[in-house]
């Protein structure tokens, strides 16, 4: 159904949110997924140190980061390229010990 391409994309983004997990402090990370209609959604959460409030409001703006040596480039591209093309991506929770980001996939006929 995707090309290898689109499985790059995908692979990409997740490891990005794995990484900015990890260095949120987070020991354990779930990654799962389910089909939903025409839609696969991929629910990454973890137990790091969660996000706030500015932040959690600004997360997908291009060049927003609250890194040292970030870019604020990772999650707005994530979000860009979903949108451009295949679906979505959204923080569906945060809070200290759990955060959760939504990606959906929307199935092309």
């Amino acid at each position: 159904i995707f090309s290898t391409c689109f499985h790059r994309v995908i692979n990409q983004i997740i490891l990005n949110l794995i990484y900015n997990a990890m260095e949120a402090g987070a020991k354990n990370i779930k990654i799962s997924a389910k089909k939903e209609n025409r839609n696969i959604k991929i629910f990454v959460e973890d137990d790091g140190t969660g996000i706030d409030k500015e932040t959690e409001s600004r997360i997908f703006t291009p060049f927003y980061t609250t890194k040292l040596d970030g870019t604020g480039m990772g999650l707005s591209i994530c979000k860009e390229i979903l949108n451009d093309e295949y679906g979505n991506i959204e923080l569906l929770t945060t809070e200290k010990g759990k955060t959760v980001f939504l990606i959906t996939i929307e199935e092309k006929k």
